[in-house]
């Protein structure tokens, strides 16, 4: 009996494969399987995989998981240098059209050529010149030149589905998945800013780093700093130095919060609820800076508006712009002012995900600059 139970795990252990691959989309699973290539992509270790044709396809995994698979069309060193969601979305457009790797048709039709075809786009290598630029956030052109002479240009709409080769509400699990399990790569005690570089908010004697807006005036990326008499280490001696320190005071809500959503120098938590798409809700709890790196690593910039004041409450939201892929993330906060001095509180929000950068515009458009943001957590 207890032979025959060895041998059972033995073969369990050992025979049995300890997990299925997993990929980012349902897309890529489709490719990968009708392409038969489901086996090589066990090995996460590869930048390249060969079809049963022999064509070299370029592979990419991100934490296990099959994130790209696609025909070359772009060097590596361009793709370190200009990071792009084109890069991605092309190689991967052309192994469908060449292989009819899926039905996702209408993807395909969303690219215009004007000049050359899919045939010469099948002709391009690496090694070509190649040409990207965006054009006032709506689409981009992309052109490949070889020998001084243009040999295909097109033009992408910029539409994050589109570019992600998958649906907001694919998207929108991947999100949630992947979240839960980042591992942030964030610093939490930044160095103070050049003083030259700050200038004087007239509230007590605070300063403020002014940063770039988003759509209004009050959407910022502006951070805020005291000067503060700090303790500074050299090998074995120690001396008072005064510098700008970030502002982290209840008296002081708009700002503190500011502070905490735009810098990674806090340990606070985040209890999200996910307001998704199909009406369906979630609610995860992850560390700020988790959730400042995972945005980040998408390609996200995070800007921010304070509401006000409501009893012990202080209201706000962030919106993590994302030009290149054409969307936005939306974030309300609510945060209590007795845990703003700590620098470690518990901020509760509702977050969108996804959504069109003109559809964020919309919601701003008729509000005027000299408002503050417009109320979301005024109860009627």
């Amino acid at each position: 009996m207890m032979r025959r139970y060895f041998i059972l795990v033995f073969l369990l252990v050992f025979l049995v494969p300890a997990s299925a691959q997993t990929f980012h989309t349902k897309l890529l699973q489709s490719i990968a399987e009708r392409l038969n290539l489901t086996e090589q992509l066990c090995d996460t270790t590869l930048t390249q995989v060969t079809t049963s044709e022999g064509r070299m396809l370029n592979v990419r995994f991100d934490g296990g998981q099959v994130f790209h698979l696609g025909i070359p069309l772009f060097s590596n060193e361009m793709r370190t240098l200009m990071p792009s969601p084109i890069y991605d979305y092309l190689e991967q457009a052309l192994l469908d059209r060449l292989y009819h790797a899926s039905d996702n048709t209408l993807s395909l039709q969303k690219i215009k050529f004007y000049c050359g075809s899919w045939q010469s786009l099948e002709t391009i290598r690496p090694t070509d010149i190649c040409n990207i630029s965006n054009l006032e956030g709506k689409q981009y052109v992309v052109s490949w030149i070889r020998d001084s002479e243009e040999i295909t240009s097109l033009t992408i709409p910029v539409n994050y589905e589109l570019l992600a080769n998958s649906s907001r509400r694919e998207m929108e699990e991947s999100f949630a998945r992947d979240l839960k399990t980042h591992r942030s790569s964030l610093t939490t005690h930044l160095p103070p800013p050049d003083e030259g570089q700050l200038v004087s908010y007239g509230k007590d004697s605070l300063l403020m780093l002014q940063g770039q807006s988003y759509l209004r005036p009050f959407i910022t990326r502006n951070t805020y700093y005291k000067m503060q008499s700090v303790t500074e280490r050299e090998d074995t001696i120690a001396y008072e130095e005064t510098l700008p320190v970030l502002v982290a005071d209840r008296r002081f809500p708009q700002e503190t919060m500011a502070n905490l959503l735009l810098t990674s120098n806090s340990d606070c938590q985040l209890e999200l609820e996910m307001q998704r798409s199909d009406y369906r809700r979630e609610t995860i709890r992850v560390s700020l800076k988790q959730w400042l790196s995972f945005c980040q690593k998408e390609g996200c910039t995070p800007y921010f508006a304070f509401e006000d004041v409501y009893g012990e409450q202080a209201a706000g939201m962030v919106i993590m712009h994302n030009a290149a892929k054409g969307y936005d993330h939306l974030l309300y906060l609510e945060c209590p002012l007795s845990t703003l001095d700590s620098g470690h509180p518990l901020m509760a929000g509702k977050l969108y995900l996804y959504l069109p950068n003109n559809n964020i515009s919309n919601l701003f458009a008729e509000t005027p600059a000299s408002r503050s943001l417009p109320k979301i957590f005024t109860k009627p």
